[in-house]
């Protein structure tokens, strides 16, 4: 990996994430039966939340992966539910994820949480 960058999450990269979530939770360890069709969908519901977030890597030039999730404010601040997290399987354990504390800083939150 030469260059790696991570962006807001942006729609116009919508067919791309749909794409990298179903071949990712579509092998192991989930084998889940997702067609890009639906796998488009699935993100897209989540891109017109009103609270959404999300962070893209790109990995020289090509999406490899995303986290994508809403925020919620509480009384103690603003938290971020992380809904789905996925990576293309030829990026996978590569180390491009960043660790949610990084995340949870970037987006100035208190706290986040793994649905």
């Amino acid at each position: 990996m030469q260059n790696l960058i991570i962006n807001p999450i942006t729609i116009e990269h919508l067919n791309q994430y749909g794409a990298i979530y179903a071949a990712a939770f579509s092998g192991e360890p989930w084998n889940d039966n997702w067609s890009v069709k639906d796998a488009t969908i699935h993100v897209r519901e989540l891109l017109e939340c009103q609270q959404h977030y999300g962070l893209e890597c790109v990995v020289d030039g090509e999406v490899s992966g995303f986290i994508l999730g809403t925020s919620m404010l509480f009384h103690y601040g603003r938290t971020f539910e992380i809904n789905d997290l996925a990576v293309a399987p030829r990026y996978q354990r590569k180390g491009i994820v960043p660790r949610r504390p990084q995340v949870t800083r970037h987006c100035g939150l208190s706290s986040h949480y793994r649905l």
